[in-house]
């Protein structure tokens, strides 16, 4: 818990959340009238158009101000059409650049410096400002067909509350679920995403009615800005919704890094311990590049990067420091496949490896060789770590093994 508040205070996450809720002010327009648009645009829908409105105007804000502040939503959004073909564009750019600024924040978090390629994010980004009204409407459909035949009995009358109660909170956690396993550059694990998406649905349930009932007790802003209140108070609302779904994502990507026993003792980062953890993955992908040879077929050689953690205990933090380590230094590279394609920038003699190794999983990353291994010694990542002097405790690497090729070199 304290290292997940050191890590919210050096994210500067409070800042951040201050940012995404100013920008979000201008983007809500041109989300809503996207949405509106598609569901219009779509027969099966349109008459599901007042549904998805009623739903958001009940469990989007504060009950206190939620009419008022959905009211203008609208009806601004009900203008945007009369925009010529220009302002259309930079109108859709709205939505296109709040979206960018959430993504570059999820992947700040998940402490990744990979982004995507402009296709990639165009396309990911147009599915979600178009499939998520969809996806709203056809669960609200579903929703009615289901109080309509299994809740129309005056006896459950109970179960329908807690269903009507709980509908919200469960569409909210999957939609946060959704955005914490999609838009960070980097695999995310299904499970750690669902607990932060659960905190995070938690948290915003309880801030909207504690703002709700403190607006109600507290007529503070009524008082002073009159009819104008709605903006400070949606401000508010913003910023601390924000700062719920953030906390949320900062527990799903700290769970990646819990995975190690609790008796574990920490690593010391002195040189001999980078060259092990080096050494380890080496050897790793060392164990694929051989096995591969005996099956006959020697292009499979990339390693999944979750499995890497099994040779440092478990420690996934551990085993990413060291691959990207020697990504650094040439020996490896990442493949991360992203929207039906990997983002190996600059590397096309890797896409035939990329096939065989069958990384075909949405979000899938896998470590391979940037060249062969044969080629490569442990020299470059000896000098790296000992630049300034060879180590005392290293003889064993000394000499003549340090140039020899890796499968020499780390043989016994």
């Amino acid at each position: 818990m304290l290292d997940m508040l050191r890590r919210a205070r050096r994210l500067r996450l409070q800042q951040t959340a201050a940012s995404l809720a100013f920008l979000s002010l201008f983007a809500a327009v041109p989300v809503l009238s996207i949405a509106l648009s598609v569901l219009s645009a779509l027969p099966v829908f349109e008459r599901l158009q007042e549904s998805v409105q009623d739903f958001l105007l009940r469990n989007l804000f504060p009950e206190a101000f939620s009419e008022t502040v959905m009211g203008y939503l609208e009806e601004f959004a009900g203008r945007a059409s009369r925009l010529s073909v220009v302002g259309g564009i930079l109108f859709f750019m709205t939505a296109v650049t709040a979206l960018r600024v959430i993504e570059t924040t999820m992947n700040a978090i998940w402490s990744t410096a990979r982004r995507r390629s402009l296709p990639h994010r165009i396309g990911l980004y147009w599915a979600l400002l178009t499939l998520a009204p969809i996806a709203l409407a056809a669960v609200l459909a579903l929703n009615s067909r289901v109080i309509a035949e299994l809740m129309s009995g005056v006896e459950v009358v109970w179960v329908q509350s807690i269903w009507f109660a709980a509908l919200p909170w469960l569409l909210g956690a999957v939609g946060l679920w959704l955005m914490f396993l999609l838009l960070p550059a980097v695999r995310v694990v299904p499970l750690h995403a669902l607990v932060g998406a659960l905190l995070s649905g938690l948290l915003l349930v309880l801030l909207q009615r504690g703002l709700g009932w403190s607006v109600r007790q507290l007529p503070t802003y009524e008082v002073v800005y009159g009819a104008f209140a709605a903006l400070p108070l949606l401000l508010i609302w913003l910023f601390l919704a924000w700062a719920a779904v953030l906390a949320g994502a900062l527990l799903a990507a700290s769970l990646r890094h819990w995975s190690a026993p609790l008796d574990e003792p920490t690593p010391d980062d002195s040189p001999g311990t980078r060259f092990d953890d080096g050494v380890a993955v080496l050897r790793a992908l060392l164990q694929v590049f051989a096995g591969q040879h005996v099956a006959g077929n020697p292009q499979v050689i990339a390693v999944a990067a979750y499995s890497l953690a099994e040779h440092f205990g478990h420690n996934a933090q551990r085993a990413e420091q060291a691959a990207e380590m020697l990504e650094r230094l040439g020996y490896v590279i990442r493949l991360v496949h992203l929207a039906g394609r990997p983002s190996m920038p600059g590397l096309p003699h890797l896409e035939g490896h990329r096939r065989r190794a069958g990384v075909s999983d949405v979000w899938s990353e896998r470590w391979a060789w940037a060249g062969s291994p044969e080629a490569l010694t442990l020299r470059p990542l000896f000098d790296d770590l000992w630049w300034a002097g060879q180590p005392g405790g290293a003889a064993a690497w000394q000499g003549a093994r340090l140039d020899q090729p890796l499968g020499q070199a780390l043989a016994g």
